[in-house]
């Protein structure tokens, strides 16, 4: 009866230590994917941090060029405002100017050369000297109207060419800067979403960690009701083992004394008396 009873618990006792092992396996694999899911949290943060970190690269190069093209631009636009200045005052002095005869200074002046040259060379008469000394300068009077007035309007035409010219770099770089500062807040507006997401994520690590850490503690508290399971199980099998080595060591003895007795009563002996004989120790 008692042999049943210790069987009946040694029985309990493995079923307990199955329920256990079973049911840490459970928390074990619940573990394992918390750590899996960690490590996936921890990859997509390490993915997204170095997108920040790329986005940041780009918005900067950008805000510098913004920077640059402003700069640039304000240069234009000072050097504008100083070539508008010398075209008003240019047209305002173009008014005191003589009247432009229509005739094309270089004209003019190969015709001033020319009686020049003629004077020198040919010795006319006084006469005909003073007629050309007339005409000379009247073409020379005609020559500085009109030389003065076609410079004018070459340099109000430079000047107006000029004022064009820095007028569509300004608008071109005004476009630039529209364009690339348009294109710095997108990357901005993308670094602070991204930011937002690692936030988020972070959050999540967090509270996947914490729960790790519990079913650590799950872990612990059921490895040690299983230790000492095992433990009493051990004991039990240990105290079971040493209780039929001295049932088998009770028999052998016996059996050991029915055959001393034959040999006593100079009995014959069988070859199981004589295996008998041979595994018994001596008392």
């Amino acid at each position: 009866m008692q042999e049943e009873q210790k069987s009946e618990q040694t029985e309990v006792l493995r079923e307990e230590i199955d329920t256990l092992r079973e049911t840490l396996s459970e928390i074990s694999d619940q573990k394992e994917e918390l750590f899996q899911k960690r490590s996936g949290l921890g990859k997509n943060i390490s993915e997204l941090i170095a997108k920040i970190k790329q986005l940041k690269e780009e918005r900067n190069a950008l805000t510098d060029q913004v920077k640059a093209a402003k700069e640039k631009r304000s240069k234009i636009t000072a050097e504008l405002r100083e070539k508008i200045d010398q075209h008003k005052k240019l047209i305002a002095d173009k008014k005191d100017l003589p009247k432009p005869t229509g005739k094309d200074p270089r004209f003019l002046k190969k015709q001033i050369e020319s009686i020049e040259y003629k004077i020198q060379t040919e010795a006319p008469s006084w006469e005909k000297e003073q007629k050309l000394m007339k005409t000379l300068r009247e073409l020379k009077k005609e020559y500085n109207a009109s030389a003065a007035s076609h410079k004018a309007y070459e340099a109000s035409g430079a000047l107006g060419s000029a004022i064009s010219q820095l007028k569509r770099q300004a608008d071109a770089l005004h476009a630039e800067i529209q364009q690339k500062a348009k294109s710095s807040q997108e990357k901005h507006e993308q670094l602070l979403k991204l930011s937002a997401q690692v936030d988020e994520l972070k959050k999540q690590e967090g509270e996947v960690f914490e729960q790790i850490g519990e079913k650590k503690a799950e872990i612990a508290e059921k490895a040690r009701p299983l230790d000492e399971k095992r433990k009493k199980l051990h004991a039990q099998a240990e105290l079971g083992r040493q209780q039929s080595e001295r049932q088998k060591r009770k028999k052998l003895s016996e059996l050991r004394a029915e055959v001393e007795m034959k040999i006593k009563n100079k009995q014959k002996l069988t070859t199981q008396d004589l295996l008998i004989l041979q595994s018994a120790p001596e008392e």
